[in-house]
């Protein structure tokens, strides 16, 4: 009944029921701020009024940047003045939309600020608790900083997005956010020092919960985060009342509670990522029980990565092949020694500097192991196609614990049939791209892909419009761009064809016949050294 109410009710509200904003055209606005993002361009808020808004305001200098930061803190209610903007929608195909996402999070407007007042400071005390955390972790060297944020915040803002980057590409970007895993280190080691006290197991199962909601409130109710604390919950009253309900009907309980009271949380990736692995590493318990050991892990990272597979090329459109080796060997490194250490940092200072050695030796060692060629790109699946491949896991898992190993070569086939989709459904189009700056034009006819100008910009530092050009070629299932065409040497047209260099392989690249200036010889430089015919 609860699963039939939940359902019904997601459908509705996420579906049928519109929402609107209560703002309209407001060019000055009371709110509190619930969340601060700042970098060297910009302060990005998270600020509630009458309903939530993101706020952005870009700094006029580098000066700016420190006084707002001595400023401003969590809980703080400010005046600021500006002007409303409704966010867009993607640009590209295939793409993060995210004035999807926003409204899924129930905000419908960006909050562009030209001067932010203070009205009056903080007076609540888990902002205060906040913001004591927030102003100690910027006691700590960059690096440092930036994981403790994560593990400790659940914000991973402030790790380099080249790093974070490597973290996907290996198939490990799930070690970097909290959730599941974190929240059974945390319950274990403070019931195995409430034992140590022998302290009555309801007191110690009720510190615990009170715990979880505090650490829930501090990582600002993340997805996976409330996924794994409310399942916690809810098996520990399980075990409490001898209620003897199984694993899988208490985690199905769990998750219809969640959803039935927040519906949008199934747009969640986190959320999903999170929910989906455990539910198939419930299910399929018997086959990780049968082993131990290294093998256990083999198993448990087997399932967990079958499970995601479909997830993360709907998300990223290519898949690691060694990411089952990459998780059973980073795993235990992130949860069991940089987690713990970031902990312990966190309260012991000195700490921080092996906290540092060892965070440098993992970013080295995923440095060497990214250049391993070992990511299959696929195209975007489509939900029938999600819908197919569940299936088909579901048979492969079935069968391997009946010990019926040869139906893995179902799923081999099927995503066989996937890899070769361009080749058996050959199709053509032409495609405008959103690069930021500049112009982009792909052509794609009988399985041969064409690029026109590849756009660039002197202002886009981290590639981020490059990585939009690559990731709109793997969505369309494109692994080789047989001719780049760069109409002239302008960095705006020519800018991101050295990243697409080293995210595709390219058949022949054709230059104008004026005289080349020098961002076309240095490409041209570069051409001759990856023995790339122009």
């Amino acid at each position: 009944m609860l699963i039939s109410l939940t359902i019904i009710n997601c459908i509705y509200k996420t579906c049928i029921k519109k929402y609107k904003s209560v703002y309209s055209n407001e060019t000055e606005l009371n709110v509190l701020i619930s969340k601060i993002e700042i970098n060297d361009k910009y302060l990005m808020l998270d600020v509630i009024g009458e309903e939530k808004l993101k706020a952005i305001y870009y700094f006029k200098n580098n000066n700016e940047k420190n006084v707002v930061l001595e400023k401003l803190m969590l809980g703080d209610r400010v005046l600021i003045k500006g002007r409303l903007e409704r966010p867009s929608n993607n640009t590209n195909f295939n793409q993060f939309n995210y004035k999807q996402y926003l409204y899924n999070n129930k905000i419908y407007y960006i909050f562009n600020i030209e001067s932010i007042y203070l009205v009056e400071g903080n007076k609540k005390l888990t902002y205060n608790i906040k913001n004591f955390v927030s102003e100690r972790i910027k006691k700590y060297d960059a690096k440092v900083s930036s994981y403790l944020k994560a593990f400790i915040l659940g914000d991973t803002s402030s790790i380099d997005s080249s790093i974070k980057e490597n973290y996907r590409i290996l198939g490990i970007s799930h070690l970097l956010s909290t959730s599941g895993m974190h929240i059974s280190l945390f319950t274990g080691i403070l019931m195995f020092l409430l034992k140590k006290i022998n302290m009555k197991e309801f007191i110690r199962y009720l510190i615990i919960f009170v715990f979880l909601l505090f650490y829930m409130f501090l990582t600002g109710f993340t997805p996976s985060i409330l996924r794994s604390g409310v399942c916690f919950i809810f098996n520990s009253i399980n075990k409490l009342l001898k209620l003897d309900v199984e694993s899988i009907n208490v985690f199905i309980f769990a998750i219809s509670i969640i959803i039935f009271i927040n519906p949008f949380i199934v747009y969640n990736m986190g959320f999903i990522f999170s929910s989906v692995t455990s539910f198939y590493l419930i299910c399929f318990t018997s086959i990780i029980n049968k082993s131990s050991g290294i093998r256990k892990s083999v198993i448990i990272s087997f399932i967990a990565n079958l499970a995601t597979f479909p997830l993360v090329i709907y998300n990223y459109f290519e898949i690691n092949l060694l990411g089952v080796i990459y998780n059973i060997f980073f795993i235990p490194i992130i949860s069991l020694v940089i987690f713990p250490l970031s902990l312990i940092s966190f309260v012991i200072f000195p700490i921080s500097k092996v906290l540092l050695l060892f965070i440098n030796v993992v970013e080295h060692i995923m440095n060497c192991l990214v250049k391993i060629d070992s990511v299959l790109i696929l195209s975007k699946p489509s939900v029938l196609l999600i819908v197919i491949y569940y299936i088909v896991i579901t048979i492969v898992l079935y069968c391997l614990n009946k010990n019926k190993k040869r139906a893995i070569f179902l799923f081999i086939i099927l995503v066989f049939i996937h890899y070769n989709k361009n080749m058996i459904f050959k199709s053509t189009y032409l495609l405008a791209l959103d690069v930021g700056q500049g112009d982009s034009f792909l052509f794609h006819s009988n399985n041969n892909t064409f690029l026109v100008d590849t756009g660039g910009s002197f202002y886009d530092d981290n590639n981020v419009n490059s990585t939009k050009v690559s990731n709109v070629l793997k969505s369309l299932g494109i692994r080789k761009i047989d001719y780049i065409f760069i109409t002239h040497g302008d960095i705006d047209h020519i800018g991101y064809c050295r990243s697409l260099l080293d995210d595709f392989r390219i058949g022949k690249v054709y230059f104008n016949m004026n005289e080349y200036n020098n961002n076309e010889l240095k490409l041209q430089k570069f051409l001759k050294k990856r023995e790339i015919e122009y």
